[in-house]
């Protein structure tokens, strides 16, 4: 008879003697995972695992059916140039998929290119069409692809994304493209154990966003920055959703408002109401509801 495993208890905070009182959370990655640089060089001088290609198609007349030529411009361009002709070989050969970008979010199949021992990746990820504006929708899909090809290329430690000089560096581009590629790694393992834990880019340590044109440093940083915030509610959102009720009660959820006041450095103040106060106030039927659960109601106000 073989030895049997040794269980390991998923829930750590609940136990059959009393309710659960905290929700643990789930941190993103890193802060310093993301970065910015204007030197669009980098992506041909420094030593990254994968390069992401962002293009836009050209815009195309409804009424001609002739397909249309990969139309590189810029850094894009230049590199497309040093791998002869690699890029463009890729887009024609992937025009019926693809079609050189114009759908925002969509990729290529990745190509591998050997420059003396080392294996390099490159993607081509598609932006929209060159006569449409760019909205806050494909920013997010930017980010969130640049997440999954991360995630998705096995054992990619950096990662440089050239962004063509329409889609901008503007603040609100890049924390738009922050929130939405740490959020595209999330990952809820509170509840797994073993071999079920799952781990996004695990090996990642850097990635770097080359926008073409000017980038100012340090709005650049607090952009970034920005978006990491909104990630971590983003996660917290998914974390309150996803706890089960045996861990996720009135008194647990009233402690995570409280610790989301602690953490905001004042600019959120937290009011909780128990049972006692809800009953001065005359709160019949938010007390009648919670008369179902085995605690307490918590009246949570959260003002900022």
């Amino acid at each position: 008879m073989s030895e049997s495993k040794e269980f390991i208890a998923p829930f750590t905070t609940w136990t059959y003697d009393k309710p659960c009182e905290e929700m643990s959370w789930t941190e993103p990655k890193s802060p310093s995972l993301l970065s910015v640089s204007s030197d669009a060089s980098v992506v041909a001088d420094d030593d990254f695992d994968l390069v992401i290609v962002g293009i836009f198609a050209p815009a195309k007349d409804d009424e001609s059916k002739e397909e249309l030529k990969p139309a590189l411009a810029g850094a894009a361009a230049d590199l497309d140039t040093s791998l002869g002709g690699a890029l463009s070989a890729v887009m024609e050969e992937n025009y019926k998929a693809f079609k050189h970008g114009a759908s925002a979010g969509s990729v290529t199949p990745t190509i591998r290119i050997f420059d003396g021992s080392k294996s390099k990746k490159y993607i081509l990820l598609g932006l929209g069409t060159e006569d449409k504006d760019v909205e806050a929708a494909t920013l997010f899909k930017v980010g969130s692809a640049v997440a999954s090809a991360c995630n998705d290329e096995k054992k990619i430690k950096s990662c440089a994304v050239l962004m063509p000089s329409k889609l901008g560096s503007a603040p609100s581009t890049l924390t738009d493209i922050s929130s939405s590629f740490y959020s595209q790694l999330y990952a809820d393992n509170r509840y797994r154990t073993g071999d079920k834990v799952k781990v996004t880019a695990e090996d990642l340590t850097s990635v770097v966003l080359v926008p073409e044109g000017d980038v100012a440093d340090e709005e650049a940083t607090s952009a970034l920055a920005a978006g990491y915030s909104i990630s971590k509610g983003i996660y917290l959102t998914k974390d309150i959703v996803n706890a089960p009720h045996n861990v996720l009660n009135s008194i647990s959820l009233a402690n995570t408002a409280r610790k989301i006041a602690e953490e905001s450095g004042g600019l959120i103040e937290c009011t909780i109401l128990g049972k006692d106060e809800c009953e001065k106030r005359g709160m019949g039927s938010f007390l009648a509801v919670g008369r179902g659960s085995e605690t307490e109601p918590q009246f949570i106000h959260l003002a900022y």
